[in-house]
């Protein structure tokens, strides 16, 4: 969160919204559009919208682990150099 006080939250209030981000996550990888999720959570499109972009960035997150890791492999590094 952007404040040190988590926005003003207490930590009970603070674990409900992230069940709630959690619960949308589920709904928005079984394919729900933005306008079912901001309607099934009582938010706004705009939030519904926000949490699928962090979902995705978390997954190309994953992916770019992946592509690292098989980049730095020696199957890769022998590709390399037998084109040069």
């Amino acid at each position: 969160m952007r404040y040190p006080d988590g926005g003003g939250l207490t930590a009970e209030e603070r674990a409900r919204r992230e069940q709630v981000r959690f619960a949308a996550a589920e709904l928005i990888e079984a394919g729900a559009s933005d306008r079912q999720v901001a309607r099934r959570f009582r938010v706004s499109r705009m939030s519904a919208n926000r949490w699928r972009r962090a979902l995705a960035g978390h997954r190309s997150a994953d992916r770019a682990g992946v592509t690292r890791e098989y980049k730095e492999s020696d199957s890769y590094l022998a590709n390399m150099a037998s084109d040069y």
